[in-house]
């Protein structure tokens, strides 16, 4: 397997994971529409964006 493989395997599963935290956060809607637009519009940055700041919001 090739590591353009792997490395795609890897983010898609840290991308579910991703939305399966935003979708089951106790933030508001609006909120979670934003951040879930974040991490799909920009796969690699929307996601350590994710990761170093809506955690902790």
């Amino acid at each position: 397997m090739q590591y353009g493989g792997i490395l795609g395997i890897i983010h898609i599963i840290i991308f579910i994971w991703a939305l399966v935290q935003i979708l089951g956060s106790s933030m508001p809607l609006v909120n979670k529409i934003i951040w879930l637009l974040v991490v799909g519009l920009l796969p690699i940055v929307g996601l350590i964006i994710y990761l170093l700041i809506g955690r902790k919001a």
